[in-house]
């Protein structure tokens, strides 16, 4: 429905408003006298550049504040802007991104507060100030200059989640190299593909693992050195031995261009096919930082206590750790044995405020047994990403632990957090956009830019967003268009701009000409006694195209039967998403280190199983 004419519910001819911008003005807030709707005030879109947006003359369109998820403390002043490809702009006002390198954003943010305690190791009872961790990046910064690190030269860090990590990342930021994060327990095979991708200058790891550092970067042809992290080696220089050239060398005047400058490398999970390095910018982190650090989401604050379990090469425990958490001021307890119980023991210990989970965190948390021995009454916020969240999850999780303050966020590599993280209501959409963004819905046929609550996919633009894939000209060609990001999600928004994500559109399953979300069965299935994990899949069928088929984790003991599973499925959904290619029941689910379902190797496993039969 078009906005412009939604109080008289009369069809509007939207292509009549080609209005390009439309002033959102805060009533009731002393900017205008009038009375406010329900107490809670709305928004008047007022003619902008000369054309007036207005069906009637008398009826303004106006748009609930209530229903978004944000408080505001002060009167507002923003644009909604709508140009010819229906591109909706953030109502949060615009914050201003400087054009610096993101370790100077950083570093200049907390030199403010030196005393105060940045990191603690719980493994080791080791503590770093904020004073501390700015001496170390600069020592580090010098050293990595003064043996020829040059901007843009890539650095590996090969390291579990230890102070160093930070320290190092940081210390490359601002001598202007590339910070790319491997995951320690790897396969060597696909080590060796990410050294080969990026051909690393330097490389940081533990000494347990330089022979397998040494043969995945055997043939990278730009490496100079591998350093020791936590230990030495004969032969081999140590993290110490870098800080300790920095007694003997100044660091220049480094130049860096932020919006051009690679910052950090992040590779795709492989969710959806081979993994890709993305390029992220000094600028495009800054943005994420100052999007999620604005006034409009209030996650964090300086008092806060978060738990580092979350993998810091991945980009969500990069934002909520080394970017949003460091910038905001709170103090990170490195935890190196991340299980349910030692999860929970630091929680009590530390006093821990601020957490980042994913729904399989939440799920094995909800289920834990022992969960009422552990004070947890410390925690005043949960964030959820990384994987959808399920009503059923959430609301085991709230009953267990009483926490209220549950939001569940969407973000992706390539641009990191993108909406306001929701309370609570996951069923209620992913929120509205973060400051300084556009979205769109494009229909899935046609191309062409659809309206509020029609179902196309998502495309978002936002200073956030990354340069592009290393080396993958034809991919970036298609996702990254003209300064947007194709998100490849099924989406749509409501009135009040908050957005719905229904599905991948590469999940999506082909039923005769019907689009079926598999998440819609999934979220059913979810729910069940004795389910502890699902995913539906399309296999091939001659009639229909494709038909869902269920593959279901048991909880152990469980007695569940597939006939249960498509019973329940029946009398929930309407006859085309039945599940008409059964259940099949597996050990397991493989899945990314964040819990995310690889989906591509379940319908691989079954199509096999599939061709074998016949």
């Amino acid at each position: 429905m078009c906005l412009v004419s939604k109080k008289r519910k009369q069809r509007c001819d939207c292509s009549k408003h080609s209005y390009s911008s439309l002033r959102i003005l805060w009533k009731g807030s002393g900017m205008d006298t009038s009375a406010t709707e329900g107490g809670g005030g709305f928004f008047l879109l007022k003619k902008a550049n000369g054309i007036d947006p207005l069906c009637h003359p008398d009826d303004p369109p106006r748009i609930q504040l209530d229903r978004w998820n944000i408080s505001v403390s002060r009167p507002i002043l923003g644009t909604w802007q709508a140009n010819s490809a229906m591109a909706v702009r953030s109502p949060c006002p615009d914050i201003n991104i400087p054009n610096v390198s993101f370790a100077e954003l950083i570093l200049n943010k907390i030199k403010s507060f030196p005393g105060k305690i940045a990191f603690i190791e719980e493994a080791t009872g080791r503590t770093m100030t904020f004073g501390e961790f700015i001496d170390d990046v600069n020592k580090v910064a010098r050293g990595l200059h003064s043996i020829g690190l040059e901007n843009n030269d890539a650095v590996v860090l090969c390291l579990p989640n230890v102070m160093e990590y930070a320290v190092i990342m940081f210390g490359v930021l601002l001598a202007g190299g590339t910070v790319v994060g491997v995951v320690t327990n790897f396969t060597a095979v696909v080590t060796k593909q990410m050294f080969e991708d990026c051909n690393p200058r330097y490389v940081f790891t533990l000494p347990t693992m330089i022979d397998k550092a040494k043969d995945a970067s055997a043939s990278c042809s730009h490496l100079q050195e591998i350093f020791t992290v936590r230990g030495k080696i004969d032969g081999i220089r140590s993290y110490d031995d870098l800080l300790k050239l920095a007694c003997d060398h100044e660091l220049p005047e480094i130049s860096v261009v932020p919006e051009e400058d690679a910052a950090v490398l992040l590779y795709t999970s492989g969710s959806t096919g081979k993994r890709k390095a993305t390029i992220h910018t000094h600028y495009s982190i800054a943005a994420s930082t100052l999007q999620m650090c604005s006034p409009m989401v209030t996650l964090y604050s300086g008092n806060d206590v978060t738990l580092v379990h979350r993998l810091v090469t991945h980009g969500y425990g990069l934002a909520v750790y080394f970017m949003c958490g460091l910038y905001s001021g709170c103090t990170s307890v490195f935890l190196d044995d991340y299980g349910t119980e030692s999860l929970l023991k630091a929680i009590e210990k530390y006093k821990v405020t601020l957490l980042a989970f994913t729904p399989l965190d939440m799920a094995l948390l909800g289920k834990y047994p022992d969960a009422c021995r552990y004070d947890v009454s410390s925690i005043k916020t949960v964030l959820c990403s990384g994987a959808p969240l399920s009503n059923a999850v959430l609301e085991k999780f709230k009953t267990v632990y009483k926490i209220e303050d549950v939001r569940d966020a969407f973000g992706m590599t390539e641009l990191f957090f993108v909406f306001t993280p929701q309370i609570n209501k996951p069923h209620m959409g992913v929120g509205i956009p973060l400051p300084n963004i556009e979205l769109k819905i494009l229909d899935l046929t046609t191309g062409k830019p659809l309206g509020a609550g029609e179902k196309g996919e998502l495309w978002i633009k936002s200073p956030s967003i990354a340069k592009g894939y290393k080396d993958r000209p034809e991919e970036n060609s298609i996702t990254f268009v003209d300064g947007w990001f194709k998100t490849g999600d099924i989406a749509y928004f409501c009135d009040n701009i908050n957005i719905y994500i229904i599905d991948r559109l590469k999940d999506i399953i082909m039923f005769d000409s019907l689009k079926l979300a598999p998440r819609e069965l999934e979220d059913v299935i979810q729910t069940l006694p004795g389910v502890d994990g699902v995913v539906v899949i399309g296999i091939p069928h001659e009639d229909y195209n494709e038909i869902p088929k269920a593959v279901v984790v048991k909880h152990p003991g469980s007695s569940i039967k597939a006939e249960d599973i498509i019973r329940i499925v029946e009398e929930s959904l309407d006859t085309y998403r039945w599940l008409r290619g059964g259940v099949e029941f597996v050990d397991s689910l493989p899945k990314t280190a964040t819990g995310k379902v690889l989906r591509r190797l379940v319908k691989e496993s079954l199509l096999t199983k599939l061709r074998d039969n016949n």
